[in-house]
């Protein structure tokens, strides 16, 4: 409904996060066949886990929008590679297990420490290349959200930038973190830094 609303009423750019199902997928698919400025982000956590996880997360797996099919997950697979999809966003909900151990528990899982593990093995299995990754995480957000001189590596631009040793598997998640790792997956990649330059550093003087 609220692509529809833009469509007929809309005078500029609307940013759809959360995308969790096959449908919102197709509408945003529809919505920019027919040139609406729209862009839309989907979290790790609707991308690696599914309602079949839920039994087994219990309250670490509750979140909004509510895990989905396995069907959903591929269509929002699909939704990035086709570019229906422009961004991934950690959606970074940072509860204390003693939080989510309450009754009800707060919706959300993290993510923040976790997105770029996930996306890294995704590389590794052969799902998607690492431009795909850089342009998910980095370059499209930036450019969705107007954020000047970042996105890329390039002279002139922040020199924002992560190291990552494609080289090391570091074993198996905390198990904190196993509602947005696929149940303790084994990481294929180590995130070893992550560098924001004062502002005023530029590629050029690094």
């Amino acid at each position: 409904r609220l692509l529809e609303l833009h469509h007929l009423h809309g005078v500029g750019p609307l940013h759809v996060a959360h995308v969790a199902r096959a449908r919102e997928v197709q509408a945003i698919r529809t919505a920019k066949a027919r040139r609406q400025p729209v862009t839309a982000e989907v979290t790790p956590h609707h991308l690696f886990l599914t309602v079949d996880d839920l039994d087994r997360l219990g309250p670490l797996g509750d979140m909004r929008p509510t895990l989905q099919t396995a069907d959903d997950a591929a269509a929002l697979w699909a939704g990035l590679a086709d570019g229906t999809i422009d961004a991934v966003a950690s959606d970074h909900a940072p509860h204390l297990l003693a939080e989510k151990s309450q009754s009800p528990p707060p919706p959300g899982v993290p993510g923040l420490q976790t997105m770029l593990p996930l996306l890294l093995t995704a590389v590794s299995e052969g799902r998607i290349a690492v431009p795909d990754l850089v342009r998910w995480s980095s370059r499209n957000p930036a450019a969705i959200h107007a954020l000047r001189n970042k996105g890329e590596v390039r002279v002139g631009a922040d020199a924002d930038l992560v190291v990552v040793d494609r080289c090391v598997s570091p074993g198996r998640a905390r198990r904190w973190l196993r509602a947005t790792r696929g149940g303790g997956r084994t990481q294929s990649r180590r995130h070893l830094a992550t560098a924001v330059l004062p502002s005023g550093s530029r590629t050029e003087d690094q």
